[in-house]
């Protein structure tokens, strides 16, 4: 029902549009410029560069005059209709992932301060926060736009593009997952008989359905101890449920070598979710 509603104002605000460009006056090219000068109104038609006083002429002003709110209303219907085909990728996002990666109470029975996202929270408490990883502190050297520090150049060019486009994230978030069934994997703490691990996403992103996207960034692909270390935490993420295979994205150092194609990845992974 939500997603035939915004294709329906969708629908009509492209047929407003055909309409009102079909209305537009042909042969009457150029844009009404308004001068008021000494209580008088004085009207200007310019095309090319080249301004003619039109202020006697006052049916070429109204002609003018109306295809400039011609125009506006397009303008305006144009906007109303991308942001209603933003809304539809969210809404379609969410009505596809429903039941998963809701994270609120996921793990409630264990007893354990879990990971909770809600829409209120993304915005005033979680986003632009500082890495809550109590692992090697004086490594944070890099400082983002927003006062972010990462332990890579190319994690805090990440998180100044994240800081440009608006996008609500948080660096090395802490999170407590249940493990059940992963008992045999390095750092798992049990609280009354509940199998967990605490885990640091690299970025945690809150998107406008009300789940996650994380995103791990291999920057160390060399050191088998780092790849170990990864690979097991991206495996308690998958096995938790907390995220599905859509929400966990992978990079490597050749995805933010220029903000060029970190912009291009944002458009095209995180900007429709979020």
């Amino acid at each position: 029902m939500i997603e035939q509603n915004i294709k329906g104002i969708i629908s009509r605000d492209k047929a407003l549009i055909s309409e009102l460009k079909n209305g537009l006056r042909t042969g009457h090219r150029g844009n009404l410029i308004i001068n008021r000068r000494h209580s008088k109104t004085y009207f200007y038609r310019n095309f090319n560069g080249q301004r003619r006083g039109i202020s006697s002429d006052t049916d070429e002003v109204y002609r003018l005059a109306r295809n400039e709110y011609i125009m506006a209303r397009v303008e305006l219907l144009k906007q109303e209709s991308a942001i209603a085909e933003h809304l539809l990728l969210s809404t379609s996002k969410c009505i596809a992932n429903s039941g998963i990666n809701k994270i609120v109470d996921k793990f409630k029975r264990a007893g354990l301060d879990m990971c909770r996202v809600t829409r209120t929270e993304r915005q005033l408490q979680h986003c632009g926060k500082q890495s809550e990883n109590p692992y090697r502190p004086e490594d944070l050297i890099w400082k983002s736009n927003n006062g972010i520090f990462t332990r890579s150049k190319s994690e805090r060019d990440f998180c100044n593009r994240l800081e440009a486009y608006g996008i609500p994230y948080h660096y090395e978030k802490r999170m407590v997952i249940n493990v059940s069934g992963l008992d045999d994997m390095k750092g798992v703490q049990y609280y009354e008989g509940v199998p967990y691990k605490i885990i640091y996403p690299d970025f945690t992103i809150f998107l406008a359905d009300g789940t996650i996207l994380i995103i791990e960034h291999l920057g160390r692909v060399d050191s088998k101890d780092y790849r170990q270390r990864n690979g097991e935490k991206m495996i308690a993420l998958l096995h938790s449920d907390i995220v599905d295979h859509d929400h966990l994205l992978i990079t490597f150092e050749k995805d933010f070598r220029t903000p060029d194609i970190i912009d291009d990845y944002i458009e095209r992974l995180i900007l429709p979710y979020v």
